[in-house]
């Protein structure tokens, strides 16, 4: 496997992962109308090529993606907070056929081993989403909050997961 920054042509390839992921991720937890209107905004091809541009050339953000035989089956993207040495991870999704595989956990030490004035990690996760939930709690975080989303139709309750190096 394969972990680099990613690039603008990339973005069809990550709106792939990214509706995979989404539907066998939270296609018993949300209504199939929220994810695919969430998926086709938040993954559009223009907004994931402004993200792979911008990011590229921004200090405070950045998108790597994860290639198996020259295929992109995972990704992630992490973004400064204001608190010097926190980060927030914004996204991470393994294509559903190459979950366990150790993509997610190669994205995760790749952001770890690259940026040591890493401090302190969050990541948000559907409380609903067990594999989500393992991933977080297999690889050191720990549970540090919690809260209600409310969207047009439905709420959700998210668990912060949190990430601290130990010196």
């Amino acid at each position: 496997m394969n972990i680099r920054p990613i690039l603008k042509e990339d973005a069809i390839h990550v709106q792939l992962v990214a509706k995979q992921s989404w539907n066998a991720a939270y296609g018993d937890i949300y209504p199939q109308s929220f994810i695919e209107e969430f998926v086709s905004s938040a993954y559009s091809m223009d907004n994931l090529e402004r993200s792979a541009e911008r990011d590229a050339q921004r200090e405070e953000r950045h998108f790597y993606v994860c290639e198996l035989e020259g295929a992109i089956i995972a990704f992630a993207q992490v973004m400064k907070q204001e608190s010097a040495g926190e980060y927030e991870l914004l996204r991470i999704y393994v294509h559903p056929d190459r979950q366990n595989a150790g993509a997610g956990r190669l994205l995760l030490s790749n952001y770890l081993s690259t940026m040591p004035h890493m401090n302190k990690l969050v990541a948000w996760v559907e409380d609903k989403n067990e594999l989500g939930r393992r991933f977080y709690e297999r690889n050191g975080f720990v549970q540090t909050s919690h809260m209600v989303e409310k969207h047009e139709h439905f709420e959700t309750q998210l668990i912060e997961y949190t990430w601290q190096r130990t010196f």
